[in-house]
């Protein structure tokens, strides 16, 4: 309707007119005019309005891995078909604007509105870093950290042991070494120690949440547990649109969510 869809700073689309709420599409491509800099090729968009009748609509489409065949490549590894399920639903309605007795729009104001809802399920796999059973219990003897490219055993700080070193200077106590070591040496244990507690029983039952490794990870213990399951996501889109003409005169109003 003449108004850049385009957010300000990365220039992707901020706006998404569904199907039905749309009248015309035109692509403007090589030699833009003023208005439309900025790209290779401008696609515009005109929505809806409604007319002196009224028209609506209603549709649902089906997207099922059931209903696909399997892919060549799939089918030469022995894969089976993935779940891959996409559901669209939505709906339109337009017409005057009417209010029985008391006023009729036909000529003057009309209204237009649409909804569309699309949900849809895919695989999802990748793989994350999880707790080891000695970091559940604050054990860190046998994780390493990057050193300048060098694997080196992880030290941990009590942050309720201070000493001030003057100056405005102070120096944590280093929590001793763990009795489990790496090839590399020996990490941190968070213990008890004079001036403050050992490990946070809060923390310790935050730790448990995490699932279990599944995977032996890197030399530093990342990506250690491999996932695999589904990802649902949803898109709900309303566009809405009032017309006004009078004599010679027409303004509109659109807006959507």
């Amino acid at each position: 309707d003449g108004v850049p869809v385009q957010d300000s700073g990365w220039h992707s689309i901020a706006v998404m007119p569904n199907r039905d709420a749309l009248q015309e599409v035109t692509v403007a491509a090589n030699d833009l005019t003023a208005d439309l800099g900025g790209g290779q090729a401008v696609i515009q968009m005109i929505t809806k309005s409604g007319t002196n009748d009224f028209h609506g609509d209603l549709f649902y489409n089906d997207r099922n891995e059931q209903l696909n065949a399997n892919g060549l490549a799939n089918n030469l590894q022995g894969i089976p078909r993935q779940k891959y399920r996409v559901d669209e639903a939505g709906g339109s309605v337009g017409g005057p604007v009417i209010l029985p007795k008391l006023f009729n729009g036909k000529n003057r104001i009309f209204f237009f509105a649409s909804f569309d809802r699309l949900w849809y399920t895919q695989p999802a796999s990748g793989l994350a870093t999880v707790p080891t059973d000695l970091q559940r219990q604050g054990d860190y003897g046998e994780t390493l950290i990057n050193s300048n490219g060098t694997p080196v055993p992880a030290t941990v700080y009590n942050p309720f042991d201070v000493t001030s070193l003057g100056s405005g200077v102070f120096k944590r106590a280093l929590y001793p070494a763990s009795t489990n070591c790496s090839s590399y040496g020996c990490g941190s244990k968070v213990q008890t120690m004079t001036g403050g507690d050992g490990p946070d029983q809060y923390g310790l039952k935050y730790l448990q949440a995490f699932p279990e490794p599944n995977r032996t990870g890197d030399v530093y213990g990342n990506n250690n547990y491999f996932y695999s399951g589904t990802a649902p996501t949803t898109r709900n889109n309303f566009a809405s649109r009032m017309d006004f003409h009078f004599g010679k005169n027409s303004f509109y109003l659109s807006g959507g969510i």
